[in-house]
């Protein structure tokens, strides 16, 4: 099969100087070409074609076109073509004096003459030129010239590399401004403060309060007394297990968290900040216990659970058939079950300088933006270790971040992480951009189709690089 030749040379042809009665004869050669044949060994394609003489060729003279091949150190001579006039050309077909294998054409009119020749490949030949060497013969036989044509073709084998170009400027676009990017972040965690039996009557000393009330001031406080953060909102979420009818556990499950309300207000004054919420009974809770249970009615059991049975009538029904489970369940679920969820919504101050967002990378990298990590990654050179290694830790800390991801995805490219890089582009959106990753992602993986496919539309939408990228994927085999 024939390869298209990569990268051309081509010059145009020029005067030749000759001597004597022949100097104004310039031997004219065109459409020069040189192809790989692959094989074994394969071979080297030359194909030229020869328009004749600028310039008149006396009727006794002629020019010898001779082809020549260079590669490395060495270079091969090709079957030579004589250009000659009347009398030249009849003396040879009457003498038969012409060299072996030389071919010889009489000066007449402007046809011009195609001619090829193969030469055995070798490795070496990977970077090729041909020229031509003309010799000028006058009346006497005599050699009064031997020139070489400034016509020349050149031939790179090689195989064809990829350069990733990776559109940083179209990347960039995509932040925000940082003094626009609202930062909020959130706290969950879980108490589980004790009552006594039927109690909604929060007593601080008893049991195990005092540490899980100090679990929930130590939290909010973190928050609260770090003057980067500023709280939003606080919200307190009771639950109650299913023990019991559904009347009593409402009744506990909001007097109980309105109890531990009105306990943290009395610290904090949070006002509006702070809302509640309950939950009678968390059968919610109490089905994901039982999925992962080994109990032995497993199925059975989450039947009556997911079913549309009233609350009480479920509660009933687990009771009466399947005891043994129930007191398992009563034993080591539904105290876990009695619990306060609390969240804390906040909001972080923006950060410009990057000496505070380097250091808070190391401190507290939850508090930056995608948008401060990337200013601290463009304080690097362009190309720079730091600067890449910015963004894939960038797509590391915002797994929901498309930019994040799409930014990340071409440093990953570029170092032919070829999983890191499908990885993020998955999470990238569907954009020309993406497209030029994706495609790009294709290229590498040897998948012409879908390179052609994702490419064509980032080229479309002028994303930069894309263009050269289809450029190369048309010529994947």
């Amino acid at each position: 099969m024939k390869l298209k030749t990569p990268i051309l040379a081509l010059t145009v042809v020029s005067a030749m100087s000759a001597l004597g009665a022949v100097k104004t004869v310039t031997p004219v050669v065109s459409d020069l070409n040189m192809q790989r044949i692959e094989g074994h060994p394969g071979a080297l394609l030359v194909s030229y074609t020869i328009d004749g003489v600028e310039g008149k060729l006396p009727s006794n003279a002629e020019v010898m076109i001779t082809p020549m091949v260079h590669f490395g150190a060495d270079s091969i001579e090709l079957t030579p073509t004589t250009l000659a006039g009347r009398a030249s050309y009849l003396a040879h077909k009457r003498n038969h004096n012409l060299p072996k294998g030389t071919d010889i054409i009489r000066v007449k009119g402007g046809t011009p003459v195609q001619r090829e020749a193969l030469v055995t490949w070798s490795d070496e030949m990977m970077q090729s030129e041909l020229t031509f060497r003309a010799t000028t013969i006058g009346c006497r036989c005599k050699c009064e010239d031997v020139t070489i044509l400034p016509v020349r073709y050149a031939a790179d084998f090689n195989p064809r590399q990829y350069e990733l170009i990776i559109p940083r400027d179209q990347l960039a676009a995509l932040e925000q401004n940082i003094q626009q990017v609202v930062k909020t972040r959130s706290v969950s965690k879980s108490a589980h403060v004790n009552y006594e039996v039927g109690s909604i009557k929060l007593l601080p000393d008893f049991e195990e309060n005092p540490t899980e009330l100090a679990a929930i001031m130590a939290t909010i406080d973190s928050v609260r007394n770090d003057c980067d953060l500023t709280i939003d909102k606080v919200l307190i979420h009771g639950f109650a297990s299913p023990e019991g009818t559904y009347r009593l556990n409402t009744r506990l499950s909001e007097g109980r968290t309105a109890a531990l309300r009105n306990y943290v207000e009395s610290r904090y004054n949070f006002g509006s900040k702070l809302t509640t919420v309950s939950t009678p009974e968390d059968w919610e809770g109490l089905r994901k216990w039982v999925e992962n249970s080994s109990l032995h009615d497993k199925d059975a059991i989450l039947r009556v659970i997911n079913s549309n049975l009233a609350p009480d009538a479920k509660d009933e029904a687990l009771q009466e058939k399947f005891p043994n489970a129930y007191k398992i369940m009563l034993w080591e679920v539904y105290p876990t079950l009695r619990r306060a969820d609390y969240t804390i919504d906040y909001t972080v101050c923006n950060y410009t300088k990057p000496e505070t967002i380097a250091q808070l990378l190391k401190d507290a990298p939850q508090k930056l933006s995608y948008e401060e990590v990337m200013l601290l990654a463009r304080t690097y050179p362009v190309g720079s270790t730091e600067r890449a290694d910015l963004a894939l830790r960038a797509a590391r800390m915002f797994p929901d971040d498309e930019r994040a991801q799409l930014a990340g995805a071409f440093v990953a490219l570029e170092r032919h992480d070829l999983d890191a890089a499908a990885t993020m582009l998955d999470h990238a959106d569907r954009s020309p951009l993406a497209d030029y990753g994706r495609g790009v992602l294709s290229i590498y993986r040897n998948d012409k189709a879908g390179a052609l496919s994702y490419l064509r539309k980032a080229a479309e939408a002028k994303i930069e690089g894309a263009a050269e990228a289809l450029d190369y994927a048309e010529y994947m085999k």
